[in-house]
């Protein structure tokens, strides 16, 4: 860590498993105000950090409104493009702030690489806690690297050369509507729309489709892969338990669902292997209000333990990278 860095940081090893070779995450305990993230000659190196890292935690940063917030951001993604996922609840339009996609309280949110199941999607992620709730609700952030390194070479084999097909309905029962998605009425147009994100929009009635696209699953980093997909948000073997029941009898119809590239079905013991996988690495991020997270998407995996009471976060979204 630079000199610049240490007069306004106290740096304490971030404890969590990395991949060998690479730098390891770091945590950083502000000695100053917040308000000393928002300059830009201290933004680009703390964005240095989090290219050489792959993960940034910042600690002490108190309450903190919307704007400063967004301030904060732009100072270390000063030269990323903002990202939308269309999927995020907007929050601060101006500073380019979202709140997280609404996901059940009581249920563990799944680690994921966010919106790789898109043609684009945000290579750096900011994570900021506004309010934290009276139990439960951390972060949990893992270094995909690793998740490949433990999983079965048969599986690693087939996702290497096929890739992961993902398909969901698009009718607004579970998620977005494809008019939402394409920003058209017309099908014609979602179509083609669809046709140049690498993906099918394929009609089912007159208002419910179903949107395939075939993605890769690991993701080049540097000198090694990392594993980099959102197979456990699609796969039905990783729903809680109750709702994979009542999937499994054909009570509740799958809104989304992943397999193989070739086709071939995803065995629920690989999904099983791989939430075991995730969770032997896993570094779980207990929240104070202003606390800071930087990922980068490519190698950190993320996800949300389970919590009670009321629970505000910040996002924000920057890079653009490509599938193909």
């Amino acid at each position: 860590m630079s000199t610049e860095l240490s007069t306004i940081f106290e740096l304490q090893p971030l404890p969590m498993k990395s991949s060998p070779g690479a730098l390891p995450p770091i945590e950083l305990h502000l000695r100053r105000p917040a308000s000393a993230l928002r300059d830009p000659l201290l933004g680009l190196q703390l964005f240095d950090q989090l290219c050489a890292r792959s993960a940034v935690v910042i600690r002490g940063g108190g309450r903190l409104s919307l704007p400063e917030i967004g301030a904060i951001a732009d100072s270390v993604f000063a030269r990323q493009p903002a990202y939308d996922t269309k999927e995020h609840p907007e929050l601060d339009v101006s500073s380019g702030l979202y709140a997280p996609v609404k996901f059940a309280p009581e249920e563990e949110l799944l680690w994921h690489h966010e919106d790789t199941f898109n043609e684009t999607w945000p290579e750096y992620i900011m994570f900021c806690s506004a309010t934290v709730p009276e139990w439960g609700g951390e972060t949990s952030i893992v270094d995909g690297r690793l998740v490949l390194d433990s999983m079965s070479r048969d599986v690693v084999d087939v996702l290497r050369e096929f890739g992961i097909t993902y398909e969901r309905h698009v009718d607004g029962r579970a998620g977005r509507t494809w008019q939402q998605l394409y920003g058209t009425s017309k099908k014609e147009k979602a179509i083609a729309h669809a046709l140049s994100r690498n993906e099918k929009l394929s009609f089912v009635t007159a208002d419910s489709a179903v949107l395939t696209a075939h993605r890769p699953a690991f993701k080049r980093v540097g000198e090694k892969e990392s594993w980099f997909n959102q197979l456990l948000h699609w796969h039905y073997a990783a729903l809680p338990k109750d709702i994979r029941k009542l999937v499994e009898q054909g009570h509740i119809p799958i809104y989304r669902f992943c397999r193989y590239g070739n086709g071939g079905e995803i065995d629920p013991r690989s999904v099983e292997q791989l939430v075991e996988a995730h969770r032997d690495v896993e570094h779980v991020v207990r929240w104070a209000p202003g606390d800071m997270v930087f990922l980068n998407n490519a190698v950190m995996s993320h996800g949300r333990r389970p919590y009670r009471g009321k629970r505000e976060h910040v996002v924000r979204l920057a890079g653009v990278g490509r599938s193909h």
